[in-house]
């Protein structure tokens, strides 16, 4: 069922304030597919974090800085964009690249939680990270829709 389709629905279902053609249980569904959209959309959005480098350490573990990361987006230092890579054509291009040092010119996730750098920080730095967040805990499943504040 496509997104239109289930607010058509379920607009529907709301609009029959006798509920004597939707039962309960059709109500409470629909409310729950109703608080899924609402999840849905408001799971996939932005959020903005720094993650410490230090000097010689190629990788970092991002649960460590930002707990709800899922993906980067976008990754800058000092204000100048990295450009993402995959860590295959880094190790390609680079066979030395977990020694060679300097400031980040290129971000590449390793799995689903580790990001590296090239070349790896050559002294403290602070790399801004634009990334897909975790949707907030409790809009799905509790019973009772939840209101962002």
């Amino acid at each position: 069922m496509t997104w239109t389709a289930l607010i058509a629905q379920t607009s529907r279902i709301l609009d029959d304030p006798s509920n004597v053609i939707y039962p309960s249980a059709t109500i409470q569904g629909a409310l729950e597919h109703m608080e899924l959209l609402l999840a849905s959309s408001r799971g996939i959005y932005e959020k903005v974090g720094n993650i410490s480098l230090s000097n010689g350490i190629p990788t970092y573990l991002t649960h460590a800085s930002l707990s709800d990361y899922i993906l980067p987006l976008r990754i800058t230092i000092n204000n100048v964009p990295l450009t993402s890579a995959e860590f295959k054509n880094v190790a390609a291009a680079y066979p030395t690249w977990y020694t060679d040092t300097g400031i980040p010119e290129f971000f590449f996730p390793l799995g689903a939680t580790i990001l590296g750098f090239y070349p790896v920080p050559n002294g403290s730095l602070t790399a801004v990270c634009t990334y897909i967040a975790v949707p907030p805990t409790g809009a799905i499943g509790s019973g009772s829709p939840v209101v962002p504040d």
